[in-house]
């Protein structure tokens, strides 16, 4: 059902991917990206305020030391739009031995300011200025091992700027792949890339084999296999395409209707709605046309469910308690 690859005897590629949880140089990835010609999926970099609440994430959860296991709690207490972040550590001790747990006691707060980027810790025994001290006041003596994380925090803010997230990083593969693929129907790591976009896929491969042999570990894996023409296969191929056009059509519709719904002027919403929905439909319906060779009538049959969704729009009732 799959074939070598020879330039007659294939109509497209199956493509693949698994990616594990890694982080990245940030300027060594939007590099690679340019050079493999995808610097239009070049991320953002993150600003320090999401780096500080990445780095300070990594301080949750069990902390085994020699007298205890700790388990550390974060409450973010800070106001909605302010500028300063605050958060709250509570720490409990579990002996396991005596079968006893401490208190949750709260015994520091972190604070980031979005606006100079300046980060502080205060402790129970923290020197502080005057205007600070009801921060300390509800404090307990914080534990020595959570001290000391504490006091790396900004070392590893510093570091974590440098990179790409997990989460960046396989959004941009995501992206990528989406930009030209079909996926393969309930399999979100398996797609049907054109024959004409196969560069797209070579090109995805070789970024994840170059960033293999940087970081010295499997931690991208992208396999590609021709699909032949062959008659069963592309029936497959075009009940993929139906059933993911036909999601996305829906998922458009809903998301419009109800913003008519939530909205003070649904008439002139409503005009909106058909506006967006049009435009992102031709724009799903221009990858789909890219995949001509191996869809036949089916491209019909989806031209004709994007109508019908349109016409969803066009009739949808607004109601009213």
């Amino acid at each position: 059902m799959f074939g070598s690859l020879l330039a007659t005897d294939y109509i497209a590629i199956r493509l693949s991917y698994a990616l594990k949880n890694f982080t990245y140089n940030y300027d060594s990835f939007c590099e690679l990206l340019r050079e493999k010609g995808f610097e239009a999926f070049i991320p953002r970099k993150r600003t320090m305020c999401e780096v500080f609440e990445t780095v300070t994430a990594r301080l949750k959860g069990d902390h085994k030391t020699e007298d205890a296991l700790y388990k550390v709690v974060m409450i973010d207490a800070s106001a909605n739009g302010g500028d300063i972040i605050e958060r709250v550590i509570l720490a409990a001790a579990v002996n396991r031995r005596q079968q006893r747990v401490t208190d949750g006691d709260k015994v520091a707060r972190l604070f980031y300011n979005r606006t100079t980027d300046e980060y502080q810790f205060i402790l129970s025994d923290s020197p502080l200025s005057w205007d600070m001290a009801d921060a300390q006041k509800d404090l307990k003596p914080c534990p020595e091992f959570l001290r000391e994380l504490l006091k790396k925090v900004p070392a590893e803010i510093e570091e974590e700027a440098k990179l790409a997230s997990p989460g960046q990083i396989r959004g941009v593969f995501n992206r990528i792949i989406a930009s030209v693929g079909i996926p393969v129907e309930d399999i979100k790591a398996a797609w049907t890339i054109p024959k004409e976009k196969e560069y797209v896929g070579r090109g995805v491969k070789d970024m994840a084999l170059e960033i293999n042999r940087s970081i010295g570990d499997k931690a991208i894996r992208i396999d590609l296999l021709p699909i032949v023409d062959d008659i069963e296969l592309k029936e497959e191929l075009m009940e993929d395409a139906i059933v993911f056009a036909t999601q996305e059509f829906e998922s458009l519709l809903l998301k419009e209707q109800e913003r008519i719904e939530e909205s003070t002027d649904p008439e002139e919403t409503k005009k909106k709605a058909a506006e967006r929905f049009n435009k992102e439909a031709a724009r799903i319906m221009g990858l789909i046309r890219g995949h001509k060779a191996a869809l036949g009538d089916a491209l019909a049959k989806i031209e004709k469910a994007r109508e019908g969704f349109e016409e969803n729009l066009r009739i949808f009732e607004i109601s009213r308690v």
